[in-house]
């Protein structure tokens, strides 16, 4: 397995911020493409961030046809990835205190659910699409797009938070993660 990307979704405390800079340092050192650079996606608003090694900003975000769909911009450098393996930091698996934590998996497309106080929650899909340059893409409503940083950005900040990532894993087994501090995402060609 090819790891070329990571992404992170993370909640806004202090604890999950210093635990995925510690892995984030770990993963960066081994292999990373600098054409698929990690993706960082927190909690509070919701951030997409195209992060590479430092000093580097990232890859930029290029909206797609004038929709709210955006892809990182790998100008066709990056390395074929199709598909995301996720790690989750806590959460509870199925959205019940029985059902156990959630466990790694495999998957080409998952959903962020997230929310702003009484609000009703927003979706955001994440995905590497089957065809094209299959650079990994985010769509989902009220984005705005930060050049400077390369960060994509919804929602106001430090009044949300991530309720939970569902999907269908490779295997077409129905995931739902709720609660999760963080979730890493490594894009790799399988």
């Amino acid at each position: 397995m090819t790891k070329t990307q990571s992404l992170v979704l993370t909640g806004f405390t202090a604890l999950t911020v210093g635990v995925a800079i510690g892995y984030a340092g770990i993963k960066l050192g081994a292999g990373s493409d600098e054409d698929r650079p990690p993706i960082i996606v927190r909690g509070g608003s919701v951030t997409f961030q195209s992060a590479a090694k430092n000093p580097r900003p990232g890859q930029p975000w290029a909206k797609e046809n004038g929709q709210e769909v955006y892809h990182q911009d790998s100008k066709g450098k990056g390395r074929p990835v199709n598909t995301f393996q996720l790690y989750f930091v806590g959460g509870i698996a199925g959205g019940t205190t029985t059902s156990g934590l959630c466990m790694p998996l495999a998957t080409t497309k998952f959903v962020v659910s997230y929310q702003e106080g009484a609000l009703l929650p927003v979706n955001y899909t994440v995905e590497i699409p089957a065809t094209g340059n299959q650079d990994p893409t985010v769509s989902g409503p009220g984005i705005t797009n930060d050049t400077t940083t390369n960060t994509l950005t919804a929602g106001t900040h430090g009044q949300g938070h991530i309720l939970s990532v569902k999907g269908t894993d490779t295997n077409n087994a129905a995931f739902e993660c709720d609660g999760a501090a963080e979730i890493w995402a490594e894009s790799f060609k399988r």
